[in-house]
């Protein structure tokens, strides 16, 4: 040993070495041992003294030792069997056998060692019980105090890796940390009971005070913050970061927090994925989660495969499943529901438009049974401005305002406000739910509320189907009429070729009894007006013209002038065959009009004549067409 500790050593043991009674061959100051002397007896004080061994200027060259250093009656250094060992402190490295490179600082040190080797232990009681363990640093009272034959493991601070006794490649930093580990291995604990319930536990890795408390069995997890994963059992390969991050988990497996309380809540729940301080706060039970931003699927508790992106994004309950809620306080109301954007929000696009799957190698059960025109006609376009407060109240999204800072709070009302004021234009959803439940269709663009909290919702881009049958419709019925107009194209060609023809026969009736009456010299002179373009007979002023218009399929008008020395006048309307259909008495003298409804008669050809006294004054043909 080097001079000064020597000193050391000899100063401590000059409390028990006394120099006025002493059975030895010196004199009884010792001033004699200028050089080696031998002593061949105990060198052993008679009485309690307070005489020094050397001095601050006098002091011993060196001590030669073949045995034990006691102090206080106690054995303070000691040297058991093996090699390089240092054990310094009341039967510290008592079993030593043939440990070697070890070195033990404190009451009760090592006491176990037998074949240990490069071990370091400081404090009372640490590893006790180590036998063969080797590469181990234990320091603080009962530090590593079970470990037998655990190798490579370092344990900093009272009671840390307490009762580990097999298990090997453990780290703990702090007060009972690791303190129930018995052969778990490859264990990192920083902090205060850090993985203090570890038994047998592999590759878990804690730092923070409580972090991974009562941790047993499960392996392979990460806490990072005070009582993150604090009640965590067995469960395996969670990562946690943030004070208080998955605090209840017990069971639950593969989940990642990270921010305080993140996950706080969650027990057996698998597979979830919170960033953000309380984001999945009320996650229990619920698997595949992912939650995004501060307070993201806060209320969340047993819905499983659900997406929450943005502040307080959540479910209006908190067992809806498959859900995604993308957005600044975005509320879902339903399972299988996507949403983006919050109720204040405007516009929701991009550079390209949505697509949605339309393979017809996997469509089944396909049918043509949309309604067109039934459809469409019984619905109400209408103008109409939203109530965003209103349906804010209605799915309970007011009480996240909670979290809110005034200046937030302020943005957030007038956007609402100022979303209220814009005029959109579309339908109302229970106005098409029944338009269409009336005629049997089932229509899927009606989104009806899942539950009380749910919303009315119209998938505004599925009115395109019912349109196009609309559109096919009308299509079929201009098909059909511009069908029938082209008959009728045709009938009134021929109607004109018989107009022609019996045109033609009236003329020359009309020139036979001109002829007539210039044979015959009758007062009754008829003259052919030269004044009327339809070339009417006048008898005595008396005239009748060609019905306007003709052919006709509504209503058509007929003139005719009457003298005043008639006695009766009618006019008469009779078919092709001579059949009267109509007879009107005229008692005016003069010009006079009758009209004649197509609604009357049918589509035809039909002479009409004027009469008066009992003589026919003349004759034209109309053509009704329907």
């Amino acid at each position: 040993m080097k001079k000064s500790i020597y000193t050391l050593f000899l100063m401590i043991a000059g409390s028990t070495i006394i120099t006025t009674d002493c059975f030895a061959q010196a004199n009884t100051t010792l001033s004699n041992l200028i050089s080696p002397t031998a002593v061949n007896q105990h060198l052993l004080s008679d009485i309690d003294n307070t005489k020094d061994l050397g001095s601050s200027t006098k002091s011993w060259k060196d001590i030669y030792l073949d045995g034990f250093l006691y102090l206080d009656g106690s054995k303070f250094i000691s040297n058991y069997g093996g090699v390089n060992n240092v054990f310094i402190g009341n039967q510290a490295g008592n079993s030593s056998t043939t440990g070697a490179e070890n070195t033990m600082l404190g009451s009760n040190a090592g006491f176990s060692l037998s074949s240990g080797y490069d071990n370091t232990f400081i404090g009372s009681f640490t590893g006790y019980l180590n036998s063969s363990g080797h590469d181990n640093t234990f320091i603080g009272k009962n530090a590593g105090n079970k470990n037998t034959s655990g190798n490579y493991n370092t344990f900093l601070g009272s009671a840390a890796g307490y009762y580990n006794t097999i298990g090997y490649n453990n780290t703990s930093v702090g007060h009972n940390a690791l303190q129930d580990n018995t052969s778990g291995a490859n264990n990192t604990a920083t902090g205060y009971n850090a993985l203090a319930g570890n038994t047998s536990g592999d590759f878990n890795a804690a730092f923070g005070n409580t972090a991974l408390l009562w941790n047993s069995t499960g392996v392979q997890n990460s806490a990072c913050g005070a009582e993150a994963l604090y009640f965590n059992t067995t469960g395996s390969y969670n990562s946690a970061f943030g004070n208080g991050s998955l605090w209840h988990n017990t069971t639950g497996g593969y989940n990642s927090a990270c921010g305080e309380d993140a996950l706080f809540n969650n027990t057996t729940g698998e597979k979830n994925t919170a960033i953000g301080n309380q984001a999945g706060l009320a996650n229990t039970t619920a698997d595949y989660g992912t939650f995004v931003g501060f307070d993201a699927g806060g209320s969340n508790s047993t819905g499983s495969q659900n997406t929450y992106l943005g502040y307080s994004a959540e479910g209006s309950s908190g067992t809806y499943t498959n859900v995604v809620g993308i957005g600044y306080q975005i509320t879902n109301t339903a399972s299988n529901q996507a949403r983006i954007g919050n109720s204040s929000t405007t516009s929701i696009g991009g550079y390209a438009s949505w697509s949605n799957i339309s393979d017809g190698r996997f469509k089944k059960n396909v049918k043509e049974e949309v309604a067109g025109l039934a459809f469409i006609n019984k619905l109400r376009p209408v103008t109409y401005t939203l109530d965003i407060h209103a349906t804010d109240e209605f799915i309970g999204k007011e009480f996240s305002d909670d979290n809110m800072t005034d200046a937030s709070r302020r943005i957030s009302e007038l956007a609402k406000t100022e979303k209220e004021k814009i005029i959109y234009s579309g339908f109302i959803a229970q106005e098409v739910e029944t338009a269409a439940k009336e005629i049997g269709y089932d229509f899927s663009g009606v989104d009806a509320p899942k539950n009380e909290k749910d919303l009315y919702g119209l998938r505004y881009a599925e009115f395109v189907v019912p349109l196009v049958k609309a559109v096919q419709e009308l299509n079929e019925i201009n098909n059909v009429q511009m069908s029938k107009l082209e008959n009728v194209k045709i009938e009134n060609e021929k109607l004109r070729a018989e107009i022609s023809e019996h045109q033609k026969q009236i003329d020359e009736l009309k020139k036979m009894m001109l002829d007539l009456a210039s044979t015959q010299n009758t007062s009754s002179q008829i003259i052919l007006s030269e004044e009327k373009t339809t070339a009417s007979v006048s008898l005595e002023g008396t005239w009748l013209e060609q019905n306007i218009p003709n052919p006709f399929n509504g209503a058509t008008i007929i003139r005719c002038f009457i003298n005043e020395t008639f006695s009766s006048a009618q006019l008469i309307i009779t078919s092709a065959s001579g059949i009267t259909l109509k007879k009107t008495d005229l008692y005016n003298a003069g010009i006079n009009e009758i009209t004649v409804d197509a609604n009357s008669i049918s589509a035809g050809i039909y002479n009409y004549s004027l009469i008066i006294d009992g003589k026919i004054i003349d004759t034209k043909q109309m053509i009704l067409t329907k």
